[in-house]
């Protein structure tokens, strides 16, 4: 154990019994502790996990969780298993530790790394998106108002599915202005420009949506 990579502390009924070079190391220098008492040198915020861990070897579980040690200003991140054996004929558990801080610092700059990227690159799909949008909006808009436009022999008003007006050309406009006296404002419901019954707005209106449904 003595050449163990990992930090090795061995317990006998709860007290220190054996630190190899890197048990010691973190004994003296994470854990800054002279006590021989297991949750005496343990922080008070891991006992619980170390109780559950300690249960858990007791019944020959193996388990591997990570553990918070150090301070606020050099904290650092392990790896924790604890193994029920014997030592010096006692009855003792082993607890394994590893500084794992490197590789969890790693893994979170990956991470954040991906969903940089992965945010950068929807972003930009959103943008060319919008672009592309706004391009055929452009476009289209330009074609309607030329087509207005040149229908010089044409009466055009162009309604949405709520039947409000959004766009006409200018012999509309001037039709409604001199036979009805009514300016055509743009968002103004269709029918309420016009004298109509109650009956025969129905008709109407069911008419027009049969032909935004593509029927006849």
């Amino acid at each position: 154990m003595d050449q163990s990579p990992d930090s090795v502390m061995i317990f006998t009924e709860d007290k220190l019994a054996y630190l190899n070079p890197n048990g010691e190391h973190l004994y003296m220098n994470v854990l800054k502790s002279k006590a021989k008492n297991l949750f005496d040198i343990f922080p008070g915020h891991t006992h619980f996990l170390i109780k559950d861990l300690i249960q858990e070897a007791t019944n020959d579980i193996s388990s591997y969780t990570e553990i918070d040690l150090g301070d606020t200003n050099d904290p650092k991140k392990y790896s924790i298993n604890i193994v029920r054996s014997i030592y010096n004929r006692q009855k003792a558990y082993i607890i394994l530790l590893q500084d794992i801080s490197l590789q969890v610092e790693y893994n979170e700059q990956i991470l954040r790394a991906d969903v940089a990227e992965e945010a950068n690159k929807s972003l930009q799909e959103e943008i060319e998106k919008h672009k592309a949008t706004q391009e055929s909006l452009i476009e289209s808009t330009s074609r309607f108002t030329a087509l207005l436009e040149s229908a010089a022999n044409l009466f055009i008003c162009s309604l949405n599915d709520k039947f409000q007006v959004v766009g006409t050309n200018k012999n509309f406009e001037k039709m409604m202005k001199d036979r009805l006296g009514v300016g055509v404002i743009l968002g103004t419901d269709f029918l309420s420009m016009f004298p109509v019954e109650p009956y025969a707005e129905k008709k109407i209106k069911e008419k027009f949506q049969d032909v935004l449904k593509g029927q006849n």
